[in-house]
């Protein structure tokens, strides 16, 4: 059964491929210059690398790492007649996304087109270069001070609820991170400042079950994203269009979809524009992302509503996930190094004081760089998104070969980051990796948790001061004992980088 699906799938690629194809004759260019690159593996004849079919996400993980731990820089895989070229050097990395040249996302992002659209994650082209430029002003440094109040609001909730039920006892914290990351998106960093009522406004709203069935149904889309992923035959549209994964897409896109759209209805209500003059400060204090966004519907017509709500939910899916895991892996991490936790709780007491109604702001955040470093070190050990992937819109040469013009890249993130040669016992967390004295020298791409080049993360700003107002507040009330260890994670593979139990840690009352 299994090889007549590997047929049918082959056949059916082999045939998309051709009629999407400009000529066969380019197809066959693109062929013949992949099969000299380097291989992961003994490919299958006709077939070529199928051995992700129908496996789990804990199987895509550890056959990921199996395929790249012993690969060169650059390596390929063939499905059928798709091509992917496999990334995991950062002198490679360097010439695929560190320029204007391969804008394009692969053909997988399309996956998350009904739910994202063409916002800013999966958009190319002009529209990309318009509304990365539209954006850009909303993650202004002006801007993300105000954020500081909501992010240590939040903070304290979480806090507060560990310590009402969740005390000395093992804890898995990850509905309880994201919980707090989708309130600070959320609670007001699409909104208004200080506007307390909203949809985006009110943290209350937040912790309803409106944003219990939002997280689920980001979580079965993910599902739907990966398991469509492992079924090659779902690629084309009409196939997957007829299976059982379109009915529950749909019913996760409703969802999220009614999530978004009433926020946005709610905060475009009695909505008032502005200029945009970053230099009046009045002016300035308007402009987060969802108001920039409404205010250039109603002043210029630049934006539509479904385009609105294309960045509005690009925006709450990769910034409340992406820095919910990265929460999650940092307390486990700082839980088992209990050394390094005393000493990043002690230059916390240093900046802020022993009174533990000081909160934390801005400027302090700036003088904890242990803390800045224990951030970057668990984003190089468990970047939130492993693998991104673009399309080649050139020949690239490499020293294994060139890589053709319309071939997707795969691109490592997570094997990048352990690559020993740039980074010694890499399984090791080791904050003083990122002292300026260690990153002399070290290329540019060898640590990009947050992507880099053009279409680098727009809010890894934002991100980092949300992850360090988290870590003020929970390590001044709690010492974090471990219960799981990166060697008990279970890891899986998706859009994100998971743990497929979670993550439990003790949390413990300071003194």
């Amino acid at each position: 059964m299994f090889f007549i699906l590997c047929a049918v799938t082959a056949i059916l690629l082999l045939l998309y491929i051709i009629l999407n194809s400009n000529t066969i004759k380019n197809f066959w260019r693109r062929k013949t210059l992949v099969e000299k690159l380097p291989c992961v593996r003994k490919k299958i004849f006709l077939i070529g690398h199928l051995d992700f079919v129908g496996i789990t996400k804990e199987e895509a993980f550890v056959k990921t790492r199996e395929w790249t731990k012993d690969a060169p820089a650059v390596a390929h895989l063939i499905t059928g007649p798709l091509m992917f070229v496999g990334l995991k050097g950062p002198y490679e990395i360097e010439s695929a996304i560190g320029s204007m040249k391969h804008m394009e996302k692969s053909f997988l992002y399309k996956f998350l087109n009904r739910w994202l659209g063409e916002g800013l994650l999966t958009s190319t082209g002009l529209k990309w270069q318009k509304r990365r430029k539209m954006l850009t002003p909303a993650f202004h440094f002006t801007i993300l001070q105000q954020f500081v109040s909501t992010f240590n609001k939040e903070v304290k909730r979480f806090v507060d609820e560990i310590e009402t039920g969740n005390l000395n006892k093992p804890t898995n914290i990850v509905p309880f991170v994201s919980n707090f990351s989708l309130a600070t998106i959320a609670g007001k960093s699409l909104s208004k400042p200080n506007i307390k009522e909203t949809s985006m406004g009110s943290s209350e709203f937040m912790h309803t079950q409106e944003s219990i069935d939002y997280k689920n149904a980001v979580s079965r889309i993910s599902d739907v994203f990966y398991l469509r992923f492992s079924k090659p035959w779902t690629w084309i549209q009409p196939i997957f269009d007829l299976s059982s994964l379109r009915k529950i897409e749909r019913q996760s896109l409703e969802t999220l979809h009614q999530f978004t759209n009433f926020i946005i209805e709610k905060r475009s209500e009695n909505f008032k524009t502005f200029d945009e003059n970053l230099d009046d400060m009045c002016i300035r204090k308007k402009l987060p992302l969802l108001d920039m966004l409404i205010n250039a519907k109603i002043k210029h017509g630049t934006i539509n509503n479904d385009e609105i709500r294309e960045e509005v939910d690009t925006f709450m899916f990769e910034g409340h996930d992406t820095t919910a895991m990265c929460l999650t892996y940092t307390t486990m991490l700082l839980a088992c190094h209990k050394d390094i936790q005393e000493e990043v709780y002690q230059e916390i007491i240093h900046v802020l004081g022993p009174n533990l109604a000081q909160e934390p702001s801005h400027e302090d955040f700036t003088q904890m760089c242990l803390l800045d470093r224990c951030i970057k070190e668990s984003l190089r050990l468990y970047p939130p998104v492993p693998t991104i992937s673009r399309y080649t819109s050139e020949d690239i040469n490499t020293k294994f070969g060139v890589i053709p013009e319309g071939v997707e890249l795969l691109i490592h993130l997570y094997d990048l980051h352990r690559n020993p040669k740039f980074w010694p016992n890499p399984d090791v967390f080791d904050p003083s990796r990122h002292l300026p004295e260690n990153c002399i020298g070290r290329h540019p791409f060898a640590y990009i948790p947050f992507s880099a080049g053009p279409r680098n993360c727009i809010g890894q700003k934002y991100a980092m001061l949300e992850i360090k107002a988290f870590f003020c507040g929970v390590l001044r009330k709690f010492r974090l004992e471990p219960v799981d260890t990166p060697d008990t994670l279970v890891m899986t593979q998706d859009v994100m980088l998971r743990s497929q139990n979670g993550v439990k840690v003790n949390f413990v009352l300071r003194n």
